[in-house]
C-alpha cells in the first residue's frame, strides 16, 4: 500500500501566495464554522505556520514530509505554500477533521503533491512504508509529547528532523536526557517568534524496532 500516489513530474503555481491564502481562507470557513479552526486570521496562521521552517528544508528538492494531528490541515497545507516543490501527507484520527482539510487541498488544487490520511499516528508509524520515510515533520497543538515521540519520530529519515510548537511545559518534556537513548532522536535547536516558541527534533540513530508499542504500553507508562 502507498501512502500517496503523486503526480507532479513539473511543479506549477497558478496562483501568487497571497491568492490561495485568499482561496484558502474561503475553504475553510466550513471548519471555523464548526469550531474546528479558531478565530486566527488565515494570514495570523500562516506567519505562526512560517515558524515551523527550519533551513535545511527550504533546499530540498521535492522533499517528504508529514504534518501530525493536521485537524483542518494547520500548518500542513500553509507549509505546502510556503514550500512549493514539497510532498505532504497530512495525518488526523478524526475523520470530520480530515474531510475539512481534503476540501481544503481540493480548493486550492494541491492533490498532486499534498493528501489526507484518516488514521491514528501509532498505526501510521508501523506501517513499513512510513517507517523512516520522511525528511521532515510537523506538529502543532497535538497533545501529549510521550504520544508524539513514540509515535511520530519513528517516521523520521536519519538526520531528519521533527519541529514541533511548545508550550513551557512540553518543551521541558522534550528536552529529558534519556530521549536519544529512547527514541534515537536529539533536540538540535529551540527558537521563538512573535507567534510561538518551536523546536527541532532530530534522528540520530536508526529508530527502535520496538516503537511505536501498543497504546495500552504507551498509557501504562508514556516514553517521556
Amino acid at each position: 500500500m502507498l501512502l500517496c500516489e503523486y503526480s507532479w513530474a513539473v511543479v506549477t503555481e497558478n496562483s501568487s501566495v497571497l491568492e490561495m491564502l485568499e482561496s484558502l481562507g474561503k475553504a475553510w470557513e466550513p471548519a471555523r464554522k464548526a469550531g474546528v479552526i479558531g478565530p486566527q486570521s488565515v494570514e495570523s496562521l500562516n506567519d505562526h505556520a512560517s515558524g515551523f521552517i527550519i533551513s535545511e528544508w527550504k533546499n530540498l528538492s521535492q522533499g517528504h514530509f508529514v504534518d501530525l494531528g493536521t485537524g483542518a490541515g494547520i500548518p500542513g497545507i500553509l507549509l505546502a505554500i510556503s514550500l512549493p516543490t514539497s510532498r505532504w501527507v497530512l495525518i488526523d484520527a478524526s475523520q470530520r477533521r480530515c474531510k475539512f482539510a481534503s476540501v481544503a487541498v481540493d480548493a486550492l488544487n494541491l492533490n498532486d503533491r499534498v493528501c489526507v490520511r484518516h488514521m491514528r499516528i501509532g498505526q501510521f508509524a508501523r506501517l513499513r512504508e512510513a517507517r523512516e520515510r520522511f525528511d521532515g515533520a510537523t506538529a502543532r497543538l497535538f497533545g501529549p509529547a510521550a504520544e508524539l515521540a513514540e509515535c511520530g519520530l519513528p517516521l523520521l529519515k536519519i538526520g531528519a528532523a521533527m519541529v514541533v510548537s511548545v508550550s513551557e511545559n512540553t518543551e521541558k518534556q522534550w528536552k529529558q536526557k534519556d530521549l536519544p537513548v529512547k527514541t534515537g532522536c536529539e533536540v538540535v535547536s529551540d527558537w521563538s517568534t512573535p507567534q510561538g516558541n518551536f523546536i527541532a527534533i532530530k534522528r540520530v540513530l536508526s529508530a527502535p524496532e520496538t516503537l511505536p508499542r501498543r497504546a495500552a504500553a504507551r498509557r501504562r507508562l508514556p516514553l517521556i
